[in-house]
């Protein structure tokens, strides 16, 4: 078994050491004795995290964030079948985590709740993370160290928050902090055996590629794993450092590969997201883009201690990560690290000191380099550097009390100082940021109230609603089971095949109901249930008794490929003179849904065959397309053409059809010249 050069030993030392630590009876054994009150000490953190993180978890924020819907109409379609290893809606997304949520779904339902457990149980696992990572670095009083970072990852407003999010940004961190722990563990030991060396490495890759199928931030991991390489093997003068690289690089490439070939076929999603907020992009920068990198700069700078993000969704505006109390000891750790870097404590700890830095500025560079700095949702990577800092600034200066007065008075006021910013996280999380107007608006809260009021709807009867109630993804999450139709009014009517129907709009599509009840009669305006004003809906009711007959039924009702069949068309006017406009209704039974959406036109022929008028596209306006048809259906639409101003007198068939928009291939009409048959006319005159 292959052995490096001794160099560094002490972790061979300690690893002995607690070999016959734990072979010693605990009472005769203090060593042992710490180590179980640490053990407790670290399942209490665990504990307070936990429940920090699942208290009002499914209605703090109350409603769903935009992403949060989507992932959960993705997870749906996961359960369903689907296996995407990237998710290219709204504008590209990793899937590890939302393979999660729809775990957590199929398990407990579609419900808030259910859609951010994954993400409260993976920031409980991220503070164990933080403890081993933070334990297995060279430094003073470690476990201790590591205890109290755990703490203030668990206890801190920033991670406390995002873990009531839904969002893959938060699982980021976990990754992170077990992709450092072993690869420290594969680089800090010098005297380790290869194989040893190796299969720490290897870990540390399977993290790696786990990280980047979580969130685009984790393709920056490798980056922090180089520099660090190449930092111990220059310093060092040791090749085994780049072979471990190696390893952890093939690893993750390895993992990778179903993503890489992805990529590889869809180039354009690889930098999407990234290029549409990044300042350098001149669009975003506005022309300036050295003033928008010092800009960025100095927000990040101010971000821990004096002004964190402004974003009223993810903070309470302007609040930093640490209160002031911590931003003291963030201050001293902050010190401590840069003490270490500059080598006073020796060559392990100035390189642990760089893998560190190099991981706090590397995960730093997504929110520099893009548009609203401090930006939480990119910046979570930074979590298990930026949360050891204040940690190990706690210890320094406990050590400094302990020698100044007892220890438990020392070590009581270090833990006053975490107790007491947990107090005023709690406070912070569950007091004024709950009841922010920023998080009841992004958030939209009344959006889960108008899906239940939809839901009550569809339960009723058969509702349709426009395109402003359905494009809402906690609508949409809300009655993914069941949903409503969903067309765009202002281009026609949709009829179920017979009862009631109802129609609904969104509160500021007032003037566009209110158009829709004038042109169809019979329409009844009907009560909503009890609702905040921002969740109010506008209903209309169509008795099926006042439905509107069909109008100039067709003797013989053309059918086109099985799937749609028209009843009926209205010409106005019927005499018309070059350059006028011409209306068209066409009233279409749909047979069943077609296998691909197709479009329709109608044309305005000459007995010559001269084409002087005509209309081409989707049915109502691309709102409700043809795969959705259900048998039985009715859709109304009107559409108007301009005649040619060198129209010439005479008689004007009026000729339609379908078509698949791809490739213009016509559905067929049986009997029908072209597939497009007569189906009324008008005259012109001069």
């Amino acid at each position: 078994m292959a052995v490096r050069h001794a160099g560094l030993s002490h972790r061979r030392a300690e690893a002995g050491a607690a070999c016959i630590i734990a072979a010693m009876p605990v009472t005769s054994s203090p060593a042992r004795r710490t180590g179980i009150w640490l053990a407790l000490a670290l399942t209490v953190v665990f504990g307070v995290g936990l429940a920090l993180r699942l208290a009002q978890l499914g209605t703090l924020p109350l409603g769903l964030h935009h992403d949060e819907g989507y992932n959960a109409l993705d997870a749906l379609d996961m359960l369903r079948g689907a296996r995407p290893v990237f998710l290219p809606g709204n504008f590209g997304r990793e899937p590890l985590f939302i393979y999660l949520q729809a775990l957590s779904i199929a398990a407990f339902g579609l419900t808030p709740w259910a859609i951010r457990l994954p993400a409260a149980l993976v920031g409980a696992l991220t503070i164990l993370a933080q403890y081993l990572l933070v334990q297995s670095l060279p430094l003073p009083r470690p476990r201790l160290t590591a205890l109290l970072s755990a703490a203030l990852l668990a206890v801190t407003f920033w991670p406390i928050a995002k873990a009531h999010q839904g969002l893959r940004a938060g699982m980021l961190p976990l990754w992170v902090a077990l992709a450092l722990w072993a690869w420290w563990r594969a680089l800090g030991d010098e005297q380790a055996p290869s194989w040893q060396t190796g299969a720490w490495a290897a870990l540390s890759g399977a993290f790696v590629a786990a990280s980047v199928y979580t969130h685009t931030n984790g393709r920056l991991l490798p980056v922090i794993l180089a520099l660090s390489a190449l930092w111990v093997s220059l310093v060092w003068r040791r090749w085994w450092p780049l072979g471990g690289l190696a390893v952890a690089l093939v690893v993750a490439s390895m993992l990778l590969l179903p993503l890489l070939l992805y990529f590889r076929d869809n180039p354009d999603m690889l930098g999407l997201r990234a290029g549409q907020v990044s300042i350098l992009n001149p669009d975003v920068n506005g022309g300036n883009l050295v003033g928008a990198l010092a800009t960025n700069a100095v927000k990040l700078a101010r971000m821990p201690i004096v002004r964190g993000t402004d974003s009223g969704w993810e903070n309470l505006l302007g609040r930093p990560v640490f209160d002031p109390l911590l931003g003291v000891f963030f201050l001293v750790g902050l010190g401590l690290l840069v003490w270490d870097l500059m080598g006073r404590r020796g060559r392990l700890a100035q390189s642990a000191a760089v893998l560190v830095a190099v991981a706090f500025v590397v995960m730093l560079v997504p929110s520099w380099l893009s548009d609203g700095a401090p930006h939480y949702g990119r910046l979570t990577g930074i979590w298990p550097t930026l949360f050891l800092l204040p940690a190990w600034g706690l210890v320094n200066v406990g050590n400094w009390l302990q020698g100044r007065v007892t220890p438990w008075l020392a070590w009581g006021l270090v833990a006053l100082a975490i107790v007491v910013s947990g107090v005023w996280s709690t406070r912070d999380v569950f007091g004024p940021y709950a009841a922010s107007p920023e998080i009841h608006d992004v958030y939209r809260g009344a959006a889960i109230q108008r899906g239940e009021q939809v839901a009550a709807l569809v339960a009723a009867g058969p509702t349709y609603v426009t395109p402003g109630v359905w494009n809402q993804t906690p609508v949409r999450m809300v009655n993914a089971e069941r949903p409503p139709r969903s067309f765009d009014p202002r281009h026609g009517l949709v009829l179920p095949p017979g009862g009631d129907a109802r129609y609904v709009f969104e509160a500021w599509e007032v003037k566009d109901a209110e158009k829709f009840a004038a042109r169809w009669p019979g329409m009844q305006r009907e009560a909503t249930p009890v609702a905040p004003a921002e969740a109010q809906l506008l209903v209309y009711r169509l008795p099926d008794a006042a439905r509107p007959p069909v109008t100039d039924t067709l003797a013989m009702p053309p059918t086109f490929g099985d799937a749609i069949r028209l009843q009926g068309v209205a010409v106005a006017p019927t005499i018309a003179h070059p350059g006028q406009s011409v209306d068209v209704t066409l009233d279409w039974l749909a047979l069943q849904p077609t296998t691909t959406d197709v479009n329709f036109f109608v044309h305005l022929v000459t007995a010559d065959g001269r084409l002087v008028g005509q209309f081409d596209g989707p049915p109502l306006g691309g709102s409700y397309p043809t795969t959705d048809w259900q048998p039985g259906e009715r859709i109304i639409q009107q559409v108007s053409m301009p005649l040619a101003t060198d129209a010439p007198p005479g008689e004007i068939a009026v000729r339609v059809g379908w078509y698949d928009w791809r490739d213009g291939q016509r559905l067929p009409a049986p009997a029908a010249p072209d597939n497009a048959p007569q189906v009324g006319g008008l005259t012109i005159t001069r």
